[in-house]
């Protein structure tokens, strides 16, 4: 496997240099769950702002405060420990609440309602960000240009370099428990071993995505593609791809797909499938192990960038956009400038 992060870019070279995450509030996520809260029930729904923390710690911070088991949390994503987030819990506390002040050194509880189900992964619609760039370098017309094209045509939906762990750790961790999943019966992963799956996963997916960026049909429908629904995991393989397709895929309505390889039946047809295949034929091996743990799934080729806008702020600029679940903040910025972060959240892959 390529271990490289040089993936080509849809809208032409990096305009310029920028600096993010210098200062805490540089890097702010408002998660959006795109549903309101029951009211009743058995869980208590958390609202949370945290800065400098991951939220795995987070969690394990509220569930010593209210006296509830890790397997009794939920949480919609993981968001960046290097930053001001926020994100919802659920806590499941039948029969009683939770103390009445939950704020901690580097967190507090912005709402807390009623709810009756526990919030599982991915359940958020989207992620608004708003980053401040500093020392950016990019001249302000080419700037607003590159904007207006990214929101006009969306960027290319690879998973961010924090998918993957400090340089690029996660991977080589992988590779190295490829040997031992090939060799054990349960399909049972611990959350390390299941994040580990998970970015070899995504690491093929870039692959593909890298190949169809470079020959410019990461935005088309191929003959055979699968679609996927823009801000949903619904997808279909249209029968022709007559003008309606055409127009939905030129309003971003649809996006065409690529693999998260794993067991089952692979939807696209043998002309894509081949092109796919091509891409990942040094890692057939390693993905057969893997497809005995996870199923085959499809994800978006081209990301959606919503409400994208530009504040002047002193001597930097700050954009503001909201993603879908799943994608990350800083595949949008790596097709504007050439990106210095002072602080990394690889270690746990946030933005989801």
């Amino acid at each position: 496997m390529d271990l490289s992060v040089d993936w080509p870019r849809a809208h032409g070279a990096v305009l310029g240099r920028a600096k993010i995450k210098s200062e805490i509030d540089d890097f702010i996520v408002d998660e959006q769950l795109g549903f309101t809260a029951d009211g009743e029930g058995e869980h208590l729904l958390l609202q949370v702002e945290k800065v400098a923390m991951t939220t795995l710690d987070l969690l394990a911070a509220l569930a010593q405060r209210c006296q509830v088991a890790p397997q009794d949390i939920g949480y919609a994503g993981m968001k960046d420990r290097w930053g001001r987030t926020r994100q919802w819990i659920s806590l499941h506390l039948p029969g009683r609440d939770a103390p009445d002040d939950l704020d901690g050194e580097t967190w507090r509880v912005l709402q807390r309602h009623r709810h009756g189900r526990k919030l599982p992964r991915g359940c958020h619609r989207a992620n608004r960000f708003q980053i401040r760039l500093r020392a950016c370098d990019i001249e302000e017309t080419a700037l607003r240009e590159r904007l207006d094209r990214i929101a006009r045509d969306g960027v290319p939906n690879y998973f961010g370099e924090q998918r993957f762990g400090w340089q690029r750790n996660n991977l080589v961790a992988a590779q190295a428990a490829l040997g031992r999943w090939q060799r054990q019966t349960s399909r049972r992963l611990s959350r390390r071993e299941a994040m580990l799956l998970s970015a070899l996963r995504s690491a093929w997916f870039n692959s593909v995505l890298a190949a169809r960026v470079a020959d410019a049909s990461w935005d088309r429908c191929l003959a055979g593609d699968v679609l996927m629904l823009d801000g949903r995991q619904s997808f279909f393989r249209p029968k022709e791809i007559d003008a309606e397709i055409l127009r939905r895929l030129s309003e971003l309505d649809v996006h065409p797909t690529g693999p998260l390889p794993g067991r089952g039946k692979v939807v696209v047809d043998e002309d894509v499938l081949a092109l796919e295949s091509a891409c990942l034929t040094d890692d057939s091996a390693a993905i057969a192990v893997v497809a005995r743990l996870v199923e085959h799934d499809r994800r978006a080729l081209r990301m959606r960038v919503r409400d994208l806008h530009l504040q002047r702020l002193d001597e930097d600029w700050c954009l503001h956009f909201e993603l879908g679940r799943g994608s990350y903040a800083t595949t949008v910025l790596r097709e504007i400038a050439t990106v210095i972060e002072d602080r990394h959240d690889a270690d746990e892959g946030g933005e989801s």
